[in-house]
């Protein structure tokens, strides 16, 4: 940890020396930063009567800069870009003296703040702050300066994990925490209730049944925009404008993936081998039922398994059936076949027809790559003794165990 050295509070410095103010302003929410009559204006006005006041009792001082950090967290607020260039005019020497309300304004990081402390004392600038009045000329007030640090950053730690906890509290009565989800709205006379938007659920029940039909994430976005479906248009809290556009692949995914829309909230759980997701009832109704949200997320993991489009009926040509291979065993013709295997790649086989005898090519399958279309089978025809080789160009011969000279030369 870097150690504080004395930086001098105002009315230690010299008589006569002109006092280059920089002010340092900031909140930490967007919703305190929208409001233009509160803590970022009141902080401002605070700070300039403070100047106005000692320029009253005889010490020249003027406002160099104001240095302003709207929303800004005070974890990491020294860098912030408002910082960074108030360091640069304390290099500069176009800022000798800091202003601000209180330690907290500036920091609420003890590490980053006795770094900011050095680089003061380096340029002998000072350091002065209204609520509480520390002397950092002495021993005394320096460790004063380092508990008061330390406790604003107790104090946002503490607010952050109480705030954790409130949420997770909430999430497991079902409660909605905030944030805008398409397809409802915040219900203004009940907090972390949801209220359904009728056009927009319509929208919502279009993009579910499209996917279940076409199988694919890339045409339900075409079918969405061609449409004309769009996402919803709204104002952030800092008065910015955001129109509503074409729906894109991210946001249908996480439409289709989100477990609100069937009425329940996905609530994280501490355990002691990491985090458990879970489900909870939530207090807003539903817009899609449950069977059509499974069968989706069915669809989408099939899809993601086998790298291929499930819900496309695949028909599957079988160019050596209606008699080109005869079964060696009962003279019966060889039919087309198919199966899914244990890692849900379909497979296309040939087998003998003749289900009702044992025939012991029943056992037997000629198999085909599942990879494609139009008989890339291997050059193989199944007899009783198992698999024949094909012959030669320029073989005549028949198998020893088969009947059918035909079967050989059409496979191979």
């Amino acid at each position: 940890m870097v150690s504080a050295a004395p930086v001098r509070e105002l009315g230690f410095n010299a008589r006569g020396q002109v006092h280059r103010v920089g002010i340092v302003v900031r909140v930490s929410t967007a919703r305190q930063a929208a409001n233009d009559e509160g803590s970022l204006a009141t902080q401002l006005q605070r700070t300039r009567a403070h100047i106005d006041y000692k320029r009253a009792c005889g010490e020249d001082l003027y406002e160099a800069g104001v240095y302003e950090l709207p929303a800004v967290s005070g974890k990491h607020s020294l860098r912030h870009p408002e910082m960074l260039r108030l360091e640069q005019d304390i290099r500069s020497g176009r800022v000798n003296t800091i202003l601000c309300t209180e330690l907290s304004r500036a920091s609420r990081n003890v590490g980053e703040f006795l770094e900011f402390v050095e680089l003061l004392n380096e340029h002998d600038c000072s350091f002065v702050c209204l609520k509480q009045a520390v002397d950092t000329t002495t021993p005394l007030g320096r460790l004063l300066l380092i508990f008061l640090v330390a406790l604003a950053q107790f104090e946002r730690e503490t607010t952050a994990e109480r705030t954790k906890d409130a949420m997770a509290a909430r999430s497991e009565r079902g409660l909605w925490n905030g944030g805008r989800l398409y397809g409802y709205e915040a219900d203004p006379e009940r907090k972390g209730y949801l209220s359904v938007v009728d056009l927009e659920a319509d929208v919502i029940q279009f993009a579910f049944l499209t996917y279940i039909a076409c199988g694919s994430i890339a045409r339900t976005v075409a079918a969405l925009n061609a449409a004309g479906y769009r996402t919803r248009a709204f104002t952030s809290r800092n008065g910015v404008e955001h129109p509503g556009g074409t729906f894109r692949i991210s946001n249908v995914q996480y439409l289709l993936k989100n477990p609100a829309y069937i009425g329940m909230k996905d609530v994280s759980t501490r355990t002691g081998q990491g985090e458990e997701d879970r489900l909870v009832p939530a207090v807003w109704d539903a817009i899609i039922e449950r069977d059509t949200f499974d069968e989706v997320q069915r669809l989408m993991t099939a899809n993601a398994k086998t790298r291929t489009n499930q819900a496309r009926q695949f028909q599957h040509v079988y160019v050596l059936s209606n008699g080109l291979l005869v079964c060696g065993e009962c003279c019966s013709n060889f039919e087309g076949r198919s199966g899914i295997g244990h890692l849900g790649v379909r497979y296309f086989y040939y087998a003998c027809r003749n289900r009702t005898a044992r025939c012991a090519s029943q056992r037997s399958r000629l198999k085909e790559s599942s990879s494609s279309g139009c008989g890339s089978s291997q050059r193989r025809t199944a007899c009783w003794t198992g698999w024949c080789s094909p012959p030669t160009s320029d073989s005549t011969s028949n198998c020893p165990s088969c009947r059918h000279a035909s079967a050989h030369s059409v496979a191979s």
